[in-house]
């Protein structure tokens, strides 16, 4: 054997030795001091022979870490110490105190027990049950804790800390309030740098003011006050914007949506649907836009309303708060359907002003004018005025057209049933007289006069026209009627406009798809 090779493995073995037990003996706690009136003394504590160590200011130290009691039971021999009475916990990085404290040097594992409080730079953690880790600066709380931080306060049942990443992992009934809004749920974490929280799950937020959301997966920057949503719902006092996706800003009140956003204007029974969406609530200006389907409660009935974009306006006066929808509107009632380019629902006074092409049907009538005004009661159409250009048309059971033609009408409604026209200006007039049956052609009377008021039956069906200031008309008989004067001038029929309820609902269906495109 090579004695040379021998001395050299010898030699190293020692070296390794060496290194070995100079690391453990720097890993072993050690007694440090015991201030005055120190005492100590060999005792029974678990089975095991121990020291008991007691003084004014008894200190044991781990490498970089002191530990600091009024009373000690130190297990030199497994490398342990529990502490018992004004326990503290001092290194470069971390300040723990508490009553009570069982610490293993081996795993480094610091068990903190009754009125635990952790400082670390401006955060502060109070629990009454903490592991912390000391070799990897981790920590656990467990059966109730609470953060203070910069002003926020977090508390849960369960809760996890990280100092090299400077984070908190909190679990079970978990509550932050910060100085614009209340959070809850039952997953959050939370970064002392960025001061952001992020939930799992479903969270609800309350705001200064008093409103609640109710969100999943909610990022709240604690700093800008500004929150991210995942399908977020709701309860406000006014309006609630929700969407899958949706972003708060609590400073500016600002709010803004995506992907499948509803719009709930609670004090008027109104859901706003449609693709994207915001809410400035300092403006009071709620838009809608992509898809948009209004829902409006009316009584026994729904108003559907579709649109490109929808814009609610919350005024201080409450008779002025109004809804704006423009471009391709088209509105479906059970007893009313329409369409015009831009519309205007007063909430206040519950009027609905058409602009731009407006035309409606109601039953067998077919509507139209410049502008039309709809005025509603308890919900209910009430009346209806025509302005400039207006044209009534009614299709009788045997396909003749009976035309109301005048500057301005007014028609009036019962039930929500037409009951009586009035026209004001211009009026001519074309009606199809019928047999008892209503199924053979008597005459047409053709009337031209400026004035006229027109009743109808509780069929829909026309049951006496007065003429006002000198009329001029004439009866004709069927076989004395040519085709171009069962006209009067303007008439169109466009019956294939108006607008079924399907129809209106599969916008939102189409906006689904289109939000699902945009993920």
């Amino acid at each position: 054997m090579n004695f040379k090779y021998f001395f050299l493995i010898i030699f190293s073995l020692l070296l390794i030795s060496q290194s070995s037990f100079a690391q453990r003996k720097k890993e072993r706690i050690k007694l440090i001091e015991t201030g005055e009136n120190g005492a100590l003394e060999k005792v029974k504590r678990g089975g095991k022979s121990v020291q008991k160590i007691s003084g004014s200011n008894v200190i044991f130290q781990q490498e970089n870490t002191f530990y600091y009691t009024k009373e000690a039971y130190f297990d030199k021999k497994n490398n342990q110490l529990e502490a018992i009475g004004n326990v503290r916990i001092v290194s470069d990085s971390i300040n723990i105190t508490g009553n009570q404290l069982f610490y293993d040097g081996k795993t480094k594992v610091a068990k903190l027990r009754g009125n635990v409080v952790l400082v670390d730079k401006q955060m502060t953690l109070y629990t009454d049950n903490l592991d912390y880790n000391i070799a990897n600066n981790t920590a656990d709380y467990f059966g109730g804790g609470r953060i203070l931080d910069n002003g926020n306060v977090l508390t849960s049942k369960n809760g996890f800390y990280n100092k090299a990443e400077h984070f908190f992992h909190f679990t079970n009934d978990v509550k932050l309030v910060s100085s614009d809004a209340t959070l809850y749920s039952n997953d959050l974490t939370y970064d002392l740098d960025s001061k952001i929280a992020k939930t799992k799950g479903e969270t609800t937020i309350i705001g200064k003011d008093g409103e609640k959301s109710i969100s999943q997966d909610v990022t709240h920057n604690t700093a800008t006050k500004s929150s991210i949503f995942t399908k977020q719902k709701g309860i406000t006092e006014d309006y609630v914007l929700t969407g899958e996706k949706t972003f708060n800003d609590e400073i500016r009140k600002f709010s803004k949506a995506n992907i499948n956003v509803t719009l709930t204007i609670r004090k008027d029974s109104i859901t706003v649907m449609g693709d994207f969406g915001t809410y400035d609530k300092m403006a009071g200006i709620a838009k809608v836009w992509g898809n948009v389907l209004v829902l409006s409660k009316m009584q026994q009935d729904t108003m559907f309303l579709t649109a490109d974009t929808l814009v609610a306006i919350d005024e201080q006066d409450n008779a002025k708060d109004k809804l704006l929808a423009y471009n391709n509107v088209k509105i479906f009632k059970s007893d009313l359907q329409g369409k015009c380019d831009s519309l205007v629902y007063n909430t206040g006074d519950s009027t609905i002003l058409l602009y731009f092409d407006p035309i409606l049907w109601a039953e067998e009538s077919q509507l139209k004018a410049d502008s039309i005004n709809l005025k509603l009661n308890n919900k209910k159409i009430e009346r209806l005025y025509m302005v400039e250009n207006s044209f009534m048309i009614t299709e009788d059971s045997i396909h003749n057209f009976n035309q109301l033609k005048g500057r301005d009408m007014t028609a009036y409604f019962k039930e929500s049933k037409l009951h009586r026209v009035d026209v004001n200006g211009n009026g001519e007039s074309i009606y199809f007289m019928l047999d008892e049956k209503d199924s053979v052609l008597l005459a047409m009377n053709k009337v031209i006069c400026s004035d006229m008021v027109i009743r109808f039956a509780e069929n829909n069906k026309i049951d006496r026209v007065s003429f006002i200031n000198t009329p001029d008309g004439a009866l004709i008989p069927p076989h004395e009627i040519e085709e171009p004067e069962k006209r009067l001038k303007g008439f169109r029929w466009r019956i294939e406009e108006r607008p079924e309820r399907e129809e209106l609902i599969g916008i939102r269906k189409k906006g689904v798809l289109v939000s699902e495109k945009n993920r």
